[in-house]
């Protein structure tokens, strides 16, 4: 038997949202901690807060990390998903979406994996939200992941590229093969 993991984007979705939601099902905090921990990320912690939300309780996930200058490579990332004590199956699915974001980056942008530098997914606090919910996964042994339809949200972002519609471009080939709607918040969800 496979454990599934079922998606309900109704308002979005986010890194920090599915790392809060694993960690309310029952992600131990240590474990997370101790996983992101060996990363070595200079100056990252985590906070996580019970938070209401339209009458519903959960549990938000913060990270909190001093701002960056420069991007990473996809090279970069491998190193630092490698270099921490992850678990196999946690590595391997961090590896997956990082990969996955170059492809569809270096596609929009006419580059090469390689040459993809990341931006804001470069991030620390991105780091830690995606490597998080890979920790979650594997904690939990997903082998199979659904999803209702996902709210994009509308409008404009601004990022480091400029103004970009919602969804932005490399975000709209990752979700090619997915039911979306705009959704009525004006950006990104």
């Amino acid at each position: 038997m496979s454990t599934i993991l079922i998606f309900d984007p109704f308002s979005g979705i986010s890194g920090d949202m599915t790392v809060g939601a694993l960690l309310d099902v029952g992600l131990p905090l240590q474990h997370l901690q101790e996983s992101l921990a060996s990363l070595k990320l200079e100056g990252l912690s985590l906070a996580v807060d019970q938070v209401t939300r339209a009458g519903l309780r959960g549990k938000k996930f913060r990270v909190i990390a001093p701002e960056q200058k420069g991007h990473r490579h996809l090279s970069h990332i491998r190193k630092l998903i490698d270099s921490g004590n992850l678990g196999a199956q946690a590595q391997q699915c961090a590896h997956a979406i990082f990969r996955k974001l170059a492809e569809a980056e270096a596609e929009v942008h006419g580059t090469t994996v390689g040459k993809v530098h990341f931006h804001e997914v470069g991030a620390l606090d991105s780091i830690a939200d995606i490597v998080g919910a890979s920790v979650g996964f594997g904690y939990f042994g997903v082998e199979e992941f659904f999803t209702g339809p996902i709210n994009v949200g509308s409008g404009t972002i601004r990022c480091e590229h400029g103004v970009l519609p919602v969804p932005p471009p490399a975000t709209a080939l990752l979700l090619k093969n997915f039911d979306t709607f705009p959704g009525m918040v004006a950006g990104e969800m």
